[in-house]
């Protein structure tokens, strides 16, 4: 065996049984050890039958009651036989060769931990590539942008994770003390990461391994308290997390010709955003801040915006969550063409207009 791949089953009928068909098509699966966790899914698991796709390398534990997904999967690792864990969403569709990538990572000493490019099938773009911090803030990094852009293709460490898929060490993870319980549904897999990073240990994306992530089809179906786990999370980390945000930014920006200074809309949820523009070599004249519309998915500029600021001399940065909330005001943008503006998001993108 190559592996143990360890798989909470939480979502729809519909979405477990594409994923059940899709990993079993999957070229090496016969190579790997299979354990199932029934977070008390609402439909029923056919072991006979899922034996039957995956050459009888497959464990089933069922749980009478919904625990969540770290719980989940702290139990299911007590019955993998393998050194190496793949923690995997049941919402995930590999590509050829993605789990041997992430394998050799580990075996090689080039990482303790490491996830794939994960991408939106919907979209055909970037779903994570590894987490970015800023001092308050995190996001999946680069989420959105094209899947083929430069900087996605660079293998590169990160400071964090997600754990969609993510291959680990079995002896790090018991190290570490599994996924925290304090979480439920979220931040489990991030903190994980962060901590092998804070230990001194190495976490790292993998561009040349790929996957489809359908992302929400696991635990988006339970219901989340973000905001509780946010606190929780920021309360234990915010003073020893470092901004690797300059580390995005900066190879992006160094090819344009920037302006000698910009104005700044901020759309973001954050509020410190001279330092953050200041990390990243960027002057600001003047910083306008709308950040009661950073939860919006999408921001129509024209129904927030005074229409004088499309006549400012100054170049603008359009500063948001992630450029996907601001992208569609092309008559904005239109009025605006003789400028030199960009965009730049928390996710690390940075879009010339």
């Amino acid at each position: 065996m190559k592996a143990s791949i360890i798989i909470s089953v939480g979502s729809s009928k519909v979405i477990f049984d594409n994923f059940l068909f899709n990993l079993s098509s999957y070229a090496a699966i016969k190579e790997y050890e299979i354990i199932f966790f029934n977070d008390n899914a609402e439909f029923y698991l056919d072991k006979e039958y899922i034996n039957s796709l995956f050459y009888n390398n497959v464990k089933i534990i069922n749980s009478s009651e919904k625990i969540g997904y770290g719980a989940a999967n702290n139990k299911a690792v007590d019955y993998a036989s393998h050194d190496i864990l793949i923690f995997m969403n049941d919402d995930i569709i590999l590509k050829p060769g993605c789990l041997e990538l992430l394998i050799d990572d580990l075996q090689s000493g080039k990482a303790d931990a490491v996830q794939p490019k994960l991408v939106y099938p919907q979209s055909n773009t970037i779903q994570s590539t590894g987490h970015i911090f800023t001092k308050y803030s995190n996001a999946h990094a680069l989420e959105n942008s094209s899947k083929d852009s430069n900087i996605a293709n660079k293998s590169d460490y990160r400071t964090a994770l997600t754990t969609a898929v993510c291959a680990t060490k079995k002896d790090l993870f018991l190290q570490m003390g599994k996924f925290d319980l304090i979480y439920y549904n979220a931040w489990e897999g991030m903190e994980y990461t962060l901590k092998l990073t804070m230990s001194g240990y190495k976490c790292f994306h993998n561009h040349e391994a790929e996957a489809y992530h359908i992302r929400g089809g696991t635990r988006g179906l339970y219901s989340l308290d973000e905001e509780y786990q946010s606190a929780i999370f920021w309360s234990r980390w915010s003073s020893k997390i470092s901004s690797d945000f300059p580390r995005f930014i900066l190879p992006q920006i160094d090819s344009i010709g920037l302006s000698s200074v910009y104005l700044v809309i901020n759309f973001s949820k954050v509020t410190n955003i001279y330092s953050l523009m200041n990390e990243c070599n960027l002057r600001i004249d003047e910083s306008i801040s709308y950040t009661y519309y950073s939860g919006l998915k999408a921001i129509d500029f024209f129904k927030c915006l005074p229409i004088k600021l499309s006549q400012t001399e100054l170049d603008i940065i359009y500063f948001a969550n992630n450029f996907s909330q601001i992208k569609n005001n092309a008559l904005w943008y239109e009025l605006r063409e003789k400028h030199n503006d960009l965009i730049i998001d928390l996710s690390g993108n940075v879009i010339v207009l």
